[in-house]
């Protein structure tokens, strides 16, 4: 078993995120580091509750906690790092994205008219936009009928994002550094 690299945890009234960060991931082909991925979750997850858990997926693809289908989990990853988010009350979602250039010239894909009204759509507000999409996409477990326009990004705070899924207002807060934009659903 290898250790568990803890880069932070966060808490918030209805859920809990840990970060975790594993240098040594950046030199593992695609299908090892997903495995390597699930062993930490799971190592990080044993400790957390005090019993072995698995990791598997819904039909739609969301992962779950076979030990404990009570408790609703999202995962992320970028990089060297990954980031979960737990619950046992509400439905979650989360993303981490390690800062990168070019979103401008892909913008197309993922922001809508209202977004392209509101915002500047420089580099670091197109991370945030699309981090908070794929935080709300993962939080409605992937069933949304069309990705660019189902999900609205209505106001980029201090810490906090509004955003409009479907007709459902939502609240995702976030955290920027600079190795990674992390944004969870509160």
């Amino acid at each position: 078993m290898r250790a568990i690299h803890s880069y932070d945890e966060i808490n918030t009234d209805e859920s809990s995120i840990f970060i975790l960060s594993d240098p040594d991931i950046l030199n593992l082909s695609a299908k090892e580091v997903r495995v390597r991925q699930h062993e930490l979750v799971c190592q990080k997850f044993e400790i957390v509750l005090g019993s072995k858990v698995t990791i598997d997926h819904t039909d739609e693809g969301a992962p779950i906690l076979k030990e404990f289908p009570e408790i609703n989990i999202s995962i992320s990853h970028s990089g060297e790092f990954i980031a979960v988010q737990w619950s046992k009350s509400i439905q979650i979602g989360l993303d981490i994205q390690k800062p990168r250039d070019g979103l401008y010239k892909g913008r197309y894909y993922f922001v809508n008219e209202t977004e392209e009204s509101i915002f500047e759509l420089n580099n670091d507000q197109l991370l945030i936009i699309w981090s908070a999409k794929e935080a709300l996409y993962k939080l409605k477990k992937g069933r949304v009928e069309r990705y660019k326009e189902s999900l609205v990004i209505l106001e980029i705070g201090e810490e906090f994002i509004d955003a409009k899924v479907e007709e459902e207002q939502v609240r995702c807060a976030y955290r920027q550094e600079k190795k990674f934009l992390l944004v969870y659903t509160l």
